[in-house]
């Protein structure tokens, strides 16, 4: 082998192994954030669970943002695909069901739609 060969292969060998490495989550304070997925694609995904409360400050259910790259790019307070108007009735509803939207979207690299069907598998529609 000759000489800058044997100097740099192995430096290629190196850098090439840290370029496959996983990246780590962005993370970022949030003082809602309850559940949050590791990174696998070239974006940031995470979940913030927020309550929602009434004019008067009475609890009225939940709600979630999916952030991408630390910018919020959805906002759902009420249950999709569900008609009128109703919030999630418990945090870990919202949160499965945001967690399940990052999924798909991961999957399909778009914005997620949610069918009954699925909703009813995740158990949020009982």
């Amino acid at each position: 082998m000759n000489k800058p060969l044997q100097i740099y292969l192995p430096l290629l060998t190196l850098l090439m192994a840290f370029s496959c490495t996983d990246v780590k989550e962005k993370t970022g304070e949030v003082t809602e954030a309850k559940d949050s997925l590791p990174l696998t694609s070239f974006y940031s995904y995470y979940l913030k669970t927020f309550e929602i409360r009434d004019s008067t400050g009475d609890a009225q259910g939940w709600g979630y943002d999916i952030y991408i790259d630390s910018t919020r790019t959805i906002h759902q307070p009420t249950i999709p695909a569900v008609s009128g108007i109703s919030s999630f009735k418990t945090e870990n509803d919202a949160s499965r069901t945001g967690n399940y939207a990052i999924s798909k979207m991961k999957k399909s690299g778009s914005f997620p739609t949610l069918s009954i069907k699925e909703l009813d598998s995740l158990g949020v529609l009982k």
